[in-house]
């Protein structure tokens, strides 16, 4: 089977949590209506020099790059992956994202939790069975409940730090 690019719906994806050490079991997270994945980017560090002039006495004559500050690349950041939705009491993901927002980093295991994001089966791209899938580690750093409204249903949100110690794998889905 010959897989395709082609453009991809979100309707249908979904974010799991996972229980911490060993093999980890993953429980859905219910009632969202945004999945933010991780934009990972790279830390910089600005290593421009003063100029040396021609004889190390005079000021040199600035012109072209030498106008340009210069980069050196640095740590990555995984990035900092949202939810938003609605507060489903008794969703046993959400249950499990609220847990582990309490989790302190000296605990047993840390505050550190694995995550996966999978998105729906494109047909259209030449998937059949599975998703594409994104699987990373990460601190919850974030949980809060909308306010409650008349009419309305109670927004919830969470946001995650994705955490270096396990390097974030993509998937493509078959």
């Amino acid at each position: 089977m010959t897989i395709t690019a082609q453009t991809q719906e979100g309707m249908g994806s979904l974010i799991a949590i996972g229980t911490q050490g060993g093999s980890p079991t993953y429980t859905q997270i219910g009632g969202n209506t945004e999945i933010e994945p991780p934009q990972p980017k790279w830390g910089k560090e600005d290593v421009t020099t003063l100029p040396i002039g021609a004889s190390g006495t005079t000021p040199p004559t600035l012109t072209g790059a030498s106008f340009l500050r210069k980069f050196l690349k640095t740590l990555q950041d995984g990035g900092e992956p949202k939810l938003t939705g609605f507060w489903q009491s008794g969703d046993p993901g959400q249950i499990a994202l609220y847990a582990a927002y309490n989790q302190p980093s000296n605990s047993t295991y840390g505050s550190v939790y694995p995550f996966k994001i999978i998105l729906p089966v494109n047909l259209a791209g030449g998937q059949l069975t599975t998703g594409d899938t994104l699987t990373f580690s990460a601190h919850v750093m974030e949980f809060a409940m909308g306010k409650a409204e008349p009419g309305k249903p109670v927004p919830y949100s969470a946001a995650l730090q994705v955490d270096g110690s396990v390097a974030p794998t993509y998937t493509e889905g078959s």
